[in-house]
């Protein structure tokens, strides 16, 4: 039995619709959300993600859907964002706002 058979299909479950949109509150900051991949996963994209932005950044919980958390980047990068998440394959993004 391959463990990498059903990759794609696993790949399918863990991608919803990406979102991203920028909060312009007292400071600027960028939110991902629609990623559902397990917290190690997450972890690293957040971890390549503050390397372009050269900046700080966090993941949090999504408050409406538990099983669902959202990247939270300090600054304006949504184009930036938006490319990374391109490259990796991940179509089904828009951008809110």
């Amino acid at each position: 039995m391959n463990p990498y058979e059903n990759e794609e299909e696993i790949v399918e479950q863990t991608i919803r619709k990406v979102e991203i949109w920028l909060d312009n509150g007292k400071k600027k900051q960028t939110f991902i959300s629609g990623l559902v991949f397990p917290m190690d996963k997450l972890k690293e994209h957040l971890k390549i993600l503050k390397k372009k932005i050269a900046g700080n950044g966090s993941i949090k919980e999504n408050e409406e859907n538990k099983e669902e958390y959202i990247i939270q980047l300090q600054g304006s990068h949504v184009e930036l964002v938006h490319e990374y998440f391109k490259a990796e394959g991940i179509d089904n993004i828009s951008i809110r706002g």
